[in-house]
């Protein structure tokens, strides 16, 4: 079970958006939600620069080895929230 304030080595399963993805973590897979970090939408609803942030944060989490600090237990149904922290 993952704790509020610990870190957890992750792997990027999935892009979504520019302030979303799914990661795997001890091999189970969580949708996760960034703090502090907010783009335009890129999923249901297109805004204005949201494919061009998706794409930007997708390349990013690609780059190297991903940490991610659980800040929040559930920030929605199926979704937790990470302070992010690529390395």
């Amino acid at each position: 079970m993952l704790q509020i304030g610990k870190s957890f080595e992750a792997e990027l399963s999935e892009c979504t958006d520019g302030d979303t993805a799914v990661f795997t973590i001890n091999g189970k897979e969580y949708k996760t939600r960034f703090l502090y970090i907010d783009t335009p939408e890129s999923t249901r609803m297109k805004e204005a620069f949201g494919p061009e942030a998706a794409q930007y944060t997708c390349s990013f989490l690609k780059q190297g080895d991903i940490t991610l600090e659980l800040a929040v237990a559930a920030y929605s149904i199926n979704t937790i929230a990470f302070l992010p922290g690529f390395g």
